[in-house]
C-alpha cells in the first residue's frame, strides 16, 4: 500500500473508473471477502502419541520437569537426535529417485523466562561431551601441528637457499613443505565441531567446511542469529547457505581477501528458539517467503506460559535413556569426517503412498492461501520424510520405514504446518488492517473521501494495486467503502473512509 507522500505527479486528477460491483476477492477470503479464521484447519492437540516409546517418554518426563508444553522437549530431542544423526542416515525410495539426508530446521517460538535453555541443556548434554572429546584431542595434536610448522619452515629456507643456487631438486622441495605448511595451519584452524550458536554465514560455511559439511545451529535465544539472516549487516537477506545447507545443494562464496569457498553437498540441521516478537519480524520479511527459506521450517508454536511452583523437587533422570538414543549416531561422529557413503533407510510402497498423499493435502491447503504465500507447503513431504526417517532409526533396527510410522511423522508435520498457516494468517491480517488504516488516515487528510485520481498522483497508488484497495474495501467494509460522486463532466469514483 502507499505511504501517504510519495511517488510521481500524474495529471491525470479523476484517475481510471473502478467498477465497485466487480468480483474482486481479496486472496485467503471467504465469499464476502472477509479473512474468516477458518480456512487453515485447527493443528489440534500436540500428537505426542506419534512419537517412538522412547522419545515421548523422554519429552514427558522433561515437560514435567521445567512446566512447559510437551511440544518443546519432543520437538527439540527431534531436532538433536537430527543434528546427532548429521549426514550418516538417507531414505531413499520415498519419492521418486530423490534421497532425503535427515537433517531438519525448527523454530520454536517461547517467551522469555520459561527456562527453554534448561530443556536445551539436558538434550545437548551428549552431543558436548562428545564435542568436547573431539576438541580435546585436537588441542593435544595442534602443538604436533605447531612443532611441524617451525620445522618445516626451516627445512624450507634451506630448500630455498639451495634453489638459489641453481639446485632444481630445491625448488620442489620448497613446494613440498610448503604444501605441508598449508595443510597444518588449515588443521590449527580446524576445531572440530557439532553445535554452533549465533554465527555469521561466513563462519558457518567455514565450520562446515572442517567438520564433514554437516552442523547442528542450536540456539535457545535465536533473535539476533535471526537478525543476522534477514540482513543485520548487509541490505537484503543473508539466505543462501541456509536454503543450500537443508537441500544439500553446492554452495560457494567469494569472499574478498579471504578467498573462496566452496561446499558440495552441506548439511544443517536448526533448533532456534525465540520469542513471539522475533518470529513476526520473519513473517514480515518478503525475501524469506520469496526464496523459500520460510517453508523449509517445522514452525513450532509452543503455547508455553509460566506457571505456579508447586514445591515439588523434580529431576531429569531419563538422561542414560537419552544418551543410549545418541549413541550409536554419535559413535559415527566421532570418527571425525568422512567420505563414507550414508547408509540407506528404505521406505516401504505403503509408507511411500502416505506421503503422495500428504503432499496432495499439503497442495489442497495452498490453494486457499493468498498468492503471496504460495509455496509456503511446498516442504510439508520432504519435512514428513525426514522425521519418519529418525522415528524408525530410534524405533528398530530393520531401516524400513513402514506405514505406520510414515502416518506418525505426517501427524507431526501436519500440527506444526497448521499451526505456523494459523499464525501466519493472523499475521498477514495485521498487515492488512495496517493498510486499510493507512487508507483511512488518507481519507480523513482530504476531509474523509479521496478521488482515485488524487491515491495515484498524490499518495503513489499505481495502477496495478487499484484492486488491492478494492479488495480492502471488501476484507473491511466497516472502514472503507467506495462511492460515486456526480460532476458537471463525468461520475467521479471516491474512496470514503467510514
Amino acid at each position: 500500500m502507499p505511504d501517504k507522500k510519495i511517488g510521481p505527479s500524474c495529471a491525470n486528477t479523476t484517475g481510471p473508473e473502478i467498477d465497485p460491483t466487480t468480483e474482486v476477492k481479496s486472496p485467503g477470503t471467504d465469499h464476502d471477502g472477509h479473512l474468516p479464521s477458518t480456512i487453515i484447519p485447527s493443528p489440534g492437540p500436540f500428537p505426542n502419541q506419534s512419537f517412538p516409546p522412547s522419545l515421548r517418554g523422554i519429552a514427558l518426563e522433561l515437560a514435567e520437569v521445567y512446566s512447559v508444553p510437551v511440544c518443546l522437549p519432543a520437538m527439540s530431542a527431534l531436532a538433536f537426535l537430527a543434528g546427532a544423526v548429521g549426514k550418516a542416515f538417507v531414505v531413499i525410495d520415498a519419492y521418486r529417485d530423490k534421497p532425503t539426508f535427515l537433517n531438519l530446521y525448527t523454530i520454536q517460538v517461547v517467551e522469555r523466562g520459561l527456562g527453554k535453555g534448561n530443556i536445551g541443556g539436558a538434550l545437548s548434554k551428549p552431543i558436548l561431551e562428545l564435542e568436547k572429546a573431539l576438541r580435546d584431542g585436537w588441542s593435544r595434536d595442534c602443538s604436533k601441528a605447531r612443532a611441524d610448522i617451525e620445522l618445516l619452515r626451516e627445512k624450507f629456507k634451506s630448500a630455498k637457499h639451495s634453489a638459489k643456487k641453481g639446485d632444481p631438486e630445491s625448488r620442489d622441495a620448497m613446494i613440498s613443505h610448503q604444501s605441508d605448511i598449508d595443510a597444518a595451519e588449515v588443521f590449527l584452524s580446524a576445531a572440530p565441531a557439532i553445535l554452533i550458536d549465533d554465527t555469521t554465514s561466513e563462519a558457518l560455511a567455514d565450520r562446515l567446511a572442517t567438520n564433514g559439511e554437516t552442523l547442528l545451529s542450536y540456539s535457545s535465544e535465536a533473535g539476533n542469529l535471526l537478525k543476522v539472516a534477514m540482513g543485520k549487516y548487509s541490505d537484503q537477506g543473508d539466505f543462501d547457505l541456509l536454503l543450500s545447507a537443508y537441500s544439500g545443494d553446492g554452495y560457494k562464496s567469494d569472499r574478498v581477501g579471504r578467498g573462496s569457498r566452496s561446499l558440495s553437498n552441506p548439511r544443517l540441521s536448526a533448533l532456534w528458539m525465540v520469542q513471539r516478537t522475533v518470529l513476526d519480524s520473519l513473517l514480515s520479511d518478503k525475501d524469506a517467503f520469496n526464496r523459500g527459506l520460510t517453508a523449509r521450517f517445522l514452525l513450532v508454536n509452543t503455547g508455553a506460559r509460566r506457571t505456579k511452583d508447586n514445591g515439588a523437587e523434580m529431576v531429569f533422570a531419563k538422561g542414560e535413556l537419552w544418551d543410549s538414543i545418541l549413541a550409536p549416531f554419535l559413535k559415527l561422529r566421532r570418527q571425525g569426517p568422512s567420505e563414507v557413503e550414508p547408509i540407506p533407510v528404505r521406505c516401504s510402497g505403503e509408507a511411500k503412498e502416505v506421503f503422495r498423499q500428504f503432499h496432495n493435502e499439503s497442495v489442497d491447503i495452498e490453494e486457499t492461501l493468498p498468492e503471496e504465500l504460495q509455496g509456503e507447503c511446498s516442504r510439508w513431504r520432504e519435512n514428513a520424510i525426514k522425521v519418519a526417517g529418525l522415528f524408525q532409526l530410534v524405533s528398530d533396527k530393520d531401516r524400513m520405514i513402514d506405514e505406520r510410522t510414515a502416518e506418525a511423522a505426517c501427524a507431526v508435520v501436519r500440527w506444526c504446518g497448521r499451526g505456523y498457516l494459523r499464525l501466519l494468517q493472523g499475521k498477514r491480517l495485521e498487515v492488512l488492517q495496517a493498510e486499510a488504516d493507512k487508507l483511512v488516515d488518507i481519507c480523513r487528510e482530504h476531509g474523509g473521501e479521496v478521488s482515485v485520481g488524487e491515491l495515484q498522483s498524490r499518495h503513489g497508488l499505481r495502477n496495478g494495486r487499484l484492486k488491492e484497495v478494492l479488495s480492502l474495501v471488501r476484507t473491511f467494509p466497516n472502514l472503507l467503502s467506495f462511492e460515486t460522486r456526480l460532476t458537471s463532466t463525468k461520475p467521479r469514483q471516491v474512496l470514503v473512509a467510514q
